[in-house]
C-alpha cells in the first residue's frame, strides 16, 4: 500500500510540474518561413489577396485533403474576403483577410475548429534589390490552457514544412506570371 501511495504521489507531482512549467512557455508562438523571388508585388499580390486562389499554391488543399470542401464569403479579394474549409481529414477552418496592401502583402486571421485555435497570420513582401522576400508568418494564441501551451514548441515542426511548400508554390506561380 505504501508503494502504491508513493507512485500516486510521484505521478501527481510530475503532472503538477508539467502543468506549472507550461506557463513558462510562450503564449503566442510564431512559425515563419520566407523565400526570395524575382516576382514583383504586382504578380504576388493577386495570388495571396484572393482566398479563391489559395488552392493553387497552399499545401492545405484538396490534393492533400480530398474530402475538404471550401466556400467563400465577402469580396473576392482584399479585406473581408473569407474562405471556409471543412472536412473530416482537414478539420474546419475559417480564413478572414484583415488587411491587404498591394505592395506589402496580406494579413489574416485563421480560426481553426470554431475558436479552438486562433492564428494571426501574414504573407508579406519586402524588397531586396530587384527581388522580393516573401515571408509567411503564423502567430498562435495559446491562451492560459497549459495543455495547449505544450503544443506551442511543436508548431514549427508541425507547420513549417507546409509554409515552405506554399511559398515555393507562390514563387513558381508568380514568376511564371511575369510578362
Amino acid at each position: 500500500m505504501k508503494l502504491l501511495k508513493k507512485i500516486a504521489i510521484t505521478i501527481l507531482v510530475m503532472v503538477a510540474i508539467l502543468l506549472a512549467s507550461a506557463f513558462l512557455l510562450p503564449s503566442r508562438p510564431v512559425v515563419q518561413r520566407s523565400i526570395v523571388t524575382t516576382a514583383t508585388p504586382q504578380a504576388l499580390f493577386p495570388l495571396v489577396a484572393s482566398p479563391k486562389r489559395w488552392e493553387q499554391w497552399t499545401a492545405w488543399n484538396t490534393n492533400r485533403f480530398p474530402d475538404m470542401k471550401t466556400r467563400f464569403e465577402g469580396p473576392d479579394s482584399g479585406v473581408g474576403a473569407i474562405m471556409i474549409a471543412e472536412g473530416k481529414s482537414s478539420g474546419n477552418g475559417k480564413v478572414t483577410l484583415t488587411r491587404a496592401e498591394p505592395d506589402k502583402g496580406v494579413w489574416y486571421d485563421l480560426d481553426f475548429e470554431h475558436g479552438l485555435q486562433i492564428f494571426h497570420c501574414s504573407i508579406t513582401f519586402t524588397p531586396e534589390g530587384a527581388r522580393q522576400r516573401v515571408t509567411w508568418s503564423l502567430e498562435a494564441e495559446m491562451g492560459p490552457n497549459p495543455v495547449r501551451r505544450w503544443v506551442g514548441p511543436f508548431l514549427d515542426k508541425l507547420m513549417g514544412k507546409d509554409l515552405a511548400t506554399g511559398l515555393a508554390n507562390i514563387k513558381a506561380r508568380s514568376e511564371a506570371a511575369k510578362p
